[in-house]
Order: structure tokens, then C-alpha cells, then sequence
């Protein structure tokens, strides 16, 4: 025991603690460094890949119209189901929204001429309100409850023609359902 009744180790051990706190320079280095790298990697990063280029009219509409084509195709080789067997009904219906959500995705990643921009973006916004309200009649559907599905449904009908009047007028055709 030391004279102020600290034993040696004890005192070892006070002391190690102080110095771990004690701040190294080497280490503030150290972390400056990682530091200084992080940021310039945090800047690059948010510079990014600079966005492509716009499409022009024609591309844009042979792309989408490919795109609606392929989604087209895989919904019509879905089974249709019972009408009055609500689980198969809300399977079915999961399936096609799945494909439809995958040909949206895909017309969202395309960059339409500056100077329709605006009216594609309101496009693609009424596509996904009626595929949102899709999920809500596929809910309904699953709940049982035929009124709901009924309300979400007619909700999306009223977008819909919306968004295939913009389709048909741009010529996204294979985009807009079928009339009657």
C-alpha cells in the first residue's frame, strides 16, 4: 500500500484511466484525415452521375410504348379467376397491380423533352394514384367487403380516363387501355 492508502495498482489503474482520455495527437490526426476523406467522398457522391439526357418525343413514346407492351403481355397471360371466390380475385388482381407497379417504375426512369416534363410527371403521378387505389380494392377485395372495393375502384376510373387521354394524345397508346 502506498501512504495514501491507494495500492499500487489501484493508482496503475487511475492513471491508465486519465491517459485514455487524454487526447492523442496522432489519433486527432488520424481522424482528421478520415475525416477530410469522408467529406470529399460525401461531396463526389452527391455531385453523382449527371442525369441523362432527355429523350426526344419519339423516343420517349417508342420506349414507353414498349415498355406498357411487355407489362401488357405478362397481364394477359394471368389466369382470370372465379368472380365470386374473393382470395383467388384478390391474387389475381395483386399479380397484375405487380406488373403494372414494375411498367411504372420503369416509365418513371425515362426522361421525357424538357418541354413535356410537366405534363409527364402529372401522367405518371394519376398512374400511380389508380394503382394505389388498386391495392385499396385489392384490400377491400380481401376484407370482403364488395362496397369498398366498388368506391376505389370507380375513384381510380375517374383518373384513369384522365391518364389515357394524356397517353392517347402524346401517342403512348399501348400505355392507355382500350376504349369500351
Amino acid at each position: 500500500m502506498s501512504p495514501s492508502g491507494q495500492s499500487r495498482w489501484a493508482r496503475h489503474a487511475r492513471l491508465a484511466r486519465i491517459r485514455l482520455h487524454r487526447p492523442d495527437p496522432s489519433r486527432a490526426r488520424l481522424f482528421g484525415a478520415i475525416g477530410v476523406v469522408t467529406l470529399a467522398a460525401i461531396v463526389a457522391g452527391c455531385s453523382g452521375p449527371s442525369r441523362p439526357e432527355p429523350l426526344t418525343r419519339r423516343e420517349l413514346t417508342d420506349q414507353a410504348n414498349a415498355i406498357c407492351r411487355r407489362a401488357n403481355d405478362q397481364i394477359a397471360t394471368l389466369s382470370t379467376p372465379d368472380a365470386l371466390d374473393s382470395a383467388a380475385s384478390a391474387t389475381a388482381f395483386t399479380r397484375v397491380v405487380r406488373e403494372q407497379r414494375a411498367a411504372y417504375t420503369a416509365l418513371g426512369s425515362l426522361v421525357p423533352p424538357e418541354t413535356d416534363a410537366t405534363a409527364y410527371a402529372r401522367w405518371l403521378t394519376q398512374i400511380e394514384s389508380t394503382l394505389d387505389l388498386a391495392d385499396e380494392s385489392i384490400d377491400a377485395i380481401s376484407r370482403d367487403d364488395p362496397q369498398a372495393a366498388i368506391t376505389a375502384n370507380q375513384s381510380a376510373e375517374v383518373i384513369r380516363v384522365d391518364a389515357d387521354a394524356f397517353a392517347v394524345s402524346y401517342g403512348l397508346t399501348d400505355c392507355a387501355q382500350p376504349a369500351g
